[in-house]
């Protein structure tokens, strides 16, 4: 059995994100009951607690993206490389099973067929004998 181990960045930013969590529960604590105590009206009272909760929440979700862009970052990079090489393996199926259906319905060719080799590049008594075990000693 294997020991799991954690690199000491990521120890570093779980350790972070514990004490940030911390700082703005203790924070908000802290807000709401002065908001509490010291305003008067009930709508006033509950306009503050929900904007208070609010800002802390946007300063707690900034500081988890502070913490953790670079991860995040990799992350989205990944999934980006991802969805890349499935929009080309789409492609390609795509363009595969048109060109089948094309070729299919066009009926440019079918079964038994006959086609024409044009070799230029090959010697004659080569380009003879190829032709000849192409076509199994008949006449062309």
């Amino acid at each position: 059995m294997e020991d799991f181990t954690i690199s000491g960045s990521l120890m570093y930013m779980f350790v972070s994100t514990g004490i940030l969590i911390i700082a703005i529960v203790v924070l908000r604590v802290l807000i709401a009951r002065y908001i509490r105590r010291n305003v008067g009206t009930t709508d006033l009272r509950r306009r503050w607690l929900v904007q208070s909760r609010n800002g802390l929440l946007l300063i707690l979700l900034l500081g988890l993206f502070f913490i953790w862009g670079e991860q995040l970052r990799t992350i989205a990079l990944s999934i980006v490389a991802i969805a890349i090489a499935f929009v080309v393996a789409t492609k390609e199926l795509i363009l595969c099973v048109t060109g089948s259906i094309l070729k299919t319905g066009a009926g440019s060719f079918n079964l038994g067929d006959r086609i024409q080799i044009k070799i230029c590049l090959l010697p004659r008594s080569l380009k003879s004998a190829l032709v000849s075990s192409l076509t199994n000693g008949q006449d062309v």
